[in-house]
């Protein structure tokens, strides 16, 4: 037997046994794969490697989507040096400054450079004058890579919220990536 999805529009892929068991396949992609395949309103938003000062805002965006919420998928970084990095966010600073960086579309066959412009992002970030609520500290101990920990789907930008990555300490290389996409605003759960 064959189950049918609802509407007779599909197999979904499962048997059900002579016992009365079901057997199928699933498969499981992140959200973000899932809206970069669906609305290609998903993006990459790089810092290359600069010289940095102590206290840089090393990266920040900005959602500037009228409707719709930006969320931080992942973000990796790089450092010469030891150094601590806060995570934080705050409302976006009256005058953003620094290097604008582009996001750009990961899914290359949609290319939705129209939601991409509304990623306002920025490398070397000093409009803002002060940190907001950090909501993550991370160590890199030398040089090399991290990967900063940023749980699936829960950091979500409203209109004109600002994420940004500071490093503490003073190098002379550092960069960063942010991983994002754009969703539908969640409505709140009582």
């Amino acid at each position: 037997m064959i189950l049918k999805s609802a509407g007779n529009k599909g197999d979904f892929g499962a048997v059900m046994t002579k016992y009365g068991e079901v057997l199928g396949k699933t498969s499981s992609a992140s959200r973000m794969a899932e809206v970069s395949r669906r609305t290609g309103e998903a993006f990459s938003v790089v810092q290359p490697a600069y010289n940095y000062a102590a206290l840089d805002t090393v990266i920040a965006v900005t959602n500037r989507h009228p409707t719709k919420e930006l969320v931080i998928h992942s973000l990796y970084t790089y450092s010469d040096t030891a150094s601590l990095i806060n995570v934080h966010l705050t409302t976006r600073p009256t005058t953003p400054a620094g290097t604008a960086l582009t996001a750009k579309p990961l899914n290359t066959r949609l290319n939705n450079t129209a939601a991409a412009a509304l990623v306002e992002a920025y490398g070397d970030e000093t409009g803002q004058a002060t940190q907001g609520t950090i909501i993550r500290v991370a160590v890199i101990a030398a040089e090399g890579e991290l990967n900063i920990d940023i749980p699936q789907d829960v950091v979500r930008l409203s209109y004109n919220t600002y994420f940004g990555v500071d490093f503490v300490t003073v190098g002379t290389l550092a960069g960063a990536t942010i991983m994002c996409y754009f969703d539908d605003r969640q409505e709140d759960v009582d």
